[in-house]
C-alpha cells in the first residue's frame, strides 16, 4: 500500500512561473508541504483549481482560479479528472491518501477513494497551521529533543 499526500493550492503566488513546490506562497500550504514532506510518502501533489493534479516539480504560471468560486457540477467534474489522474500510478481503493485541503477540494474526491484521512477536517485556520506545527516531524529538532532527554 502506498500513501499519497494532497496538498491544497492557495490564492498567494509568486508573480511568475515557478515549479508548484515554490510557486504557492501561503503559510498555510508552506505548512502543509512540510508536513507532507516529513511523513515519508510515497508521493506528494499538489490539488489545483486550474491543473488538477500537479506534481510537485511541475512548473506553472501563478493564476487565480480556486473551487470555492465553482458550483456542485464543476467540482464533480474537477473531481472526476483528478481521480483519472491517480488511478494511472495508484489504487484508488487500497492506498492511503491524506488529503491537506479543504471541503471544496475533498468532498467530491472522497467518494472515489476508500482509504483516506482529513487531518485538518473542520479545523478553522489558525488551528490548522498549529496542527501542522505539532505534527511535522523535523529531523533535526527530533534529534535535539532525544539529546535533551538522554
Amino acid at each position: 500500500m502506498k500513501t499519497i499526500i494532497l496538498i491544497s493550492c492557495c490564492k498567494t503566488k509568486l508573480n511568475h512561473r515557478a515549479p508548484a513546490e515554490f510557486l504557492y506562497q501561503s503559510t498555510g500550504f508552506k505548512k502543509q508541504l512540510a508536513y507532507a514532506k516529513s511523513q515519508k510518502a510515497d508521493a506528494i501533489f499538489v490539488i489545483s483549481a486550474k491543473h488538477h493534479l500537479v506534481p510537485l516539480s511541475r512548473e506553472l504560471e501563478p493564476y487565480d482560479v480556486c473551487l470555492n468560486d465553482k458550483s456542485s457540477s464543476e467540482k464533480a467534474a474537477w473531481a472526476k479528472i483528478v481521480l483519472s489522474q491517480l488511478e494511472k500510478d495508484f489504487n484508488l481503493l487500497e492506498d492511503k491518501f491524506i488529503i491537506l485541503a479543504g471541503k471544496d477540494y475533498y468532498c467530491e474526491l472522497i467518494r472515489g477513494i476508500n482509504n483516506y484521512e482529513l487531518p485538518l477536517e473542520g479545523l478553522p485556520m489558525g488551528t490548522r497551521l498549529q496542527w501542522l506545527d505539532e505534527h511535522t516531524h523535523n529531523e533535526e529538532k527530533d534529534s535535539l529533543c532525544l539529546k535533551i532527554h538522554k
